[in-house]
């Protein structure tokens, strides 16, 4: 064999179990760079894959098939790599997260997280809020709490709603493995009921993406709301409310219409939304500043009613203190956003970084599950959409009922009977203590006497008098 370099005999050899062996007696042999490359490459004739695997640093099969085709792998022409358990320790990641099988009716899986604790406390104490979100629709309820051991009661409410409204069944629920959602009282309730248990896989946030998503998208709305209002960051809960209202009413890309017209087979009145925050003048029938008195209270839009046709507003009463007035007669001022209190723009209550971001949001669980045994009934009808119609900013009138209660700032407190369900705020109404109250009531007798209603006044001073008298009040 003649070793040629640069049409240059440098020398002779012969093959000898995989080596050429040179013959260096060859007169005028000069072993240069260019032989020991050649013996190199000689070396390499019968060198396996996986030493070229481990030589090139345990690069990948592509790589190695393009190196392959150039003739640098010796006699290899394509790379076919085994299984290398030294890979799949270094390299190791984890799975994508493909798209899940979508229910194909309403109630058939449920989707729910628990979000918070929040920064800064809604004005009534939530400090957390948990969703319900059906899988079909992406119809979602939201209820306000302060604790999470409020999760078993919300879901109690949330079950005995939507299975009344839809009359179906909830067939399955999907959550983390919070402590909440894990408790033995949630699961005798779901096991009563039938419910199929959908657990994520710890620190795997994104199989239960729908609910992640969902409290993203809430939250990024209540900030934009409050960024343009001018309340305190204490309202966050009545916005997340309006906001909940607002996208179970608007296209979702995850399904065809929108999620009340899947929900409940009528489409939406969007003619019915104002913007949160903005000014309203509230339709008074009371007449209690006589035939010449104002007949419209300014107060400004903080939710929209679950119980009435109509909206949720406060007002400042003489005193510094704030009702809440329930009123479907109301004339908006919708580029208004009157101040209340201290308002801090830079809303900064909760953390969006704590929620998983929109990639490998989709779940390939399924949600086919078997459920021998527990009847579904067909549907019904579903509550009725709140049809006003409303020319330009100003509800028409109808019934000129307006609802006032007073908020009253209760300390929040801890029952000492163990593991019982706290005080609950829902998406239905904030439970609040209602109160006939006067905004411009009399603070002496002098005002009552001068007032419009001077007569009974004096008439209910007197009955108090006689009760006095009656009891020996001061004998």
């Amino acid at each position: 064999m003649d070793i040629v370099l640069n049409s240059v005999c440098v020398g002779t050899g012969y093959l000898l179990n995989g080596f050429i062996v040179l013959n260096t007696e060859l007169d005028g042999f000069n072993c240069s760079d260019g032989c020991f490359s050649l013996i190199a490459s000689a070396n390499n004739v019968n060198v396996d894959v996986n030493t070229w695997h481990a030589r090139l640093g345990h690069i990948g099969q592509d790589r190695m098939n393009r190196l392959a085709r150039e003739g640098l792998l010796g006699s290899f022409n394509k790379i076919e790599l085994p299984v290398c358990e030294n890979c799949l320790a270094g390299k190791t990641t984890r799975k994508p997260f493909g798209k899940g099988t979508r229910a194909e009716n309403p109630l058939q899986l449920i989707h729910s997280d628990i979000c918070g604790p929040m920064s800064v406390k809604a004005r009534h104490g939530a400090s957390y809020f948990i969703t319900f979100i059906d899988d079909f629709s992406r119809f979602g309820h939201v209820y306000l709490i302060s604790h999470k051991s409020e999760a078993l009661d919300c879901f109690k409410l949330y079950l005995n709603l939507v299975e009344n409204q839809l009359d179906k069944r909830v067939k399955a629920l999907r959550t983390d493995r919070g402590r909440e959602y894990l408790s033995d009282q949630f699961k005798e309730l779901c096991d009563e009921k039938g419910i199929h248990r959908q657990l994520t896989i710890p620190r795997t946030p994104q199989q239960n993406g729908v609910a992640e998503r969902r409290n993203r998208t809430l939250l990024e709305m209540v900030r934009s709301m409050m960024a343009q209002a001018s309340l305190p960051v204490q309202y966050w809960g009545d916005a997340l409310l309006t906001a909940t209202y607002v996208l179970n009413r608007v296209p979702s890309k995850s399904v065809s219409s929108t999620p009340y017209e899947l929900w409940t087979g009528r489409k939406p009145n969007l003619t019915f939304l104002r913007p949160w925050g903005c000014a309203g003048y509230v339709h008074d029938p009371s007449n209690k500043y006589g035939k010449l008195g104002a007949r419209g209270k300014k107060c400004i839009f903080i939710r929209y009613s679950e119980h009435s046709k109509g909206y949720v507003l406060i007002g400042e009463n003489s005193d510094g203190s704030v009702t809440e007035i329930e009123s479907r007669d109301v004339n908006f001022l919708e580029n208004e956003f009157p101040k209340r209190g201290e308002v801090d723009k830079d809303i900064r209550f909760y953390e969006l970084d704590n929620l998983i971001e929109d990639s490998n949001l989709n779940t390939p669980l399924d949600v086919n599950v078997d459920l021998s045994g527990t009847s579904v009934p067909s549907g019904s009808e579903a509550p009725l959409e709140v049809n006003i119609d409303l020319p330009g900013t100003s509800v028409p009138s109808g019934s000129n009922d307006v609802v006032e209660t007073t908020l009253l700032d209760l300390p929040s407190r801890r029952s000492n009977r163990g593991n019982v369900p706290r005080r609950r705020f829902e998406i239905e109404g904030e439970a609040f203590m209602v109160a006939s109250h006067d905004a411009d009531e009399p603070k002496n007798v002098n005002e009552a006497l001068k007032s419009p209603d001077k007569e009974h006044w004096i008439k209910a001073m007197k009955e108090e008098m006689d009760s006095m008298k009656s009891n020996h009040v001061w004998d």
